[in-house]
């Protein structure tokens, strides 16, 4: 694939930059309508250096035909995506037990424009937890030509299968508990995850490893995780940063863009001021206590991507812990 040759010799020219295939796909899209080169510079917001290089590259495949300051496309690169704005699925009321926690509706789409936004089309992506039906979403766009879901909830697992087979999406989704070793047949074979995961560093260590164990092997490869939520635990925040930094990823965003669903259950038992109350003084479990205080807060999503030295924190095997301590 040219994007994958280009980003191979751009990383051997320049050690120092941590280059991606997103980064060349980005530079291609720029470059589909004639433009100048400052304009192009100015724009992506690259080094000059690196900016250089590639419309050099581009210009030795004939991609590109550049003429003094004026860089003209010679190959038509039509965006494939579709977005899926109005596909609307009612989601499953949530089990705590799973760490369910429902987005809105707007925030799932938020979510899926982020997603196909920041990585080349074309590849294969995985998802570990899915209550949100965000496989269904992001399949309708066109963008991956396969989707993985890994997901504990049989009524999740169900709906998914169902609705994919009406509509024809190409998803493929395993019942599968998140402490047990990924199956050896869909190790190192993903170019993109997305897990939604309990906020803890213990849970982040053993869902961005089984994340790792999915993707490719080598730099470039992306991890988006929806976890640190507004007003967080400074304690897990660093714990989680010896977390990422023993693993080798890289961060390379991480923006606020979810609001969780307030299951109206809750709200018709918890009707008063006084009852709410109740929820805050509440002795609980580990458990209860993490599904209550997360319940409406809003969430950050992460993008990582793999370096050379990334490293799962936790081998495919079992996993005995407590993850939500």
């Amino acid at each position: 694939m040219i994007i994958e040759k280009i980003s191979k010799n751009a990383r051997k020219k320049f050690k120092n930059y941590f280059i991606t295939n997103y980064d060349i796909y980005r530079l291609i899209k720029f470059v589909n309508k004639p433009c100048d080169i400052w304009s192009l510079i100015q724009r992506s917001g690259y080094p000059i250096p690196f900016v250089i290089f590639v419309l050099e590259e581009l210009e030795k495949r004939n991609f590109i035909k550049i003429s003094k300051n004026k860089i003209h496309p010679l190959v038509s690169q039509r965006e494939k995506v579709t977005h899926a704005n109005n596909f609307r699925v009612r989601t499953l009321t949530p089990i705590p037990i799973f760490s369910q926690l429902p987005l809105s509706f707007r925030s799932v789409q938020k979510r899926v424009r982020y997603i196909i936004n920041k990585v080349v089309p074309g590849g294969k992506m995985a998802i570990l937890g899915d209550d949100d039906l965000l496989s269904l979403r992001v399949s309708k766009t066109n963008n991956f030509k396969e989707i993985l879901v890994l997901e504990i909830d049989k009524r999740i697992c169900d709906l998914i299968n169902n609705l994919a087979k009406k509509t024809k999406l190409n998803i493929n989704v395993i019942q599968f508990d998140i402490r047990a070793p990924l199956p050896t047949k869909i190790l190192n074979k993903y170019d993109i995850v997305f897990t939604d995961i309990p906020y803890s560093a213990k849970a982040f260590a053993v869902f961005v490893s089984r994340a790792i164990h999915l993707l490719k092997k080598g730099a470039g490869f992306h991890i988006f995780v929806s976890s640190s939520p507004l007003l967080p635990s400074i304690k897990t925040e660093l714990e989680i940063q010896k977390v990422i930094t023993k693993m080798n990823i890289y961060l390379v965003e991480k923006i606020h863009m979810a609001n969780h669903k307030i299951p109206k259950r809750l709200m018709k038992k918890y009707n008063s001021f006084e009852k709410i109350k109740e929820i805050v003084t509440l002795r609980t479990s580990t458990l209860d206590k993490w599904y209550l205080e997360n319940l409406a807060r809003e969430e950050y999503l992460m993008q990582f991507a793999t370096t050379e030295k990334t490293t799962p924190y936790i081998k495919n095997t079992f996993y005995y812990g407590d993850m939500y301590e």
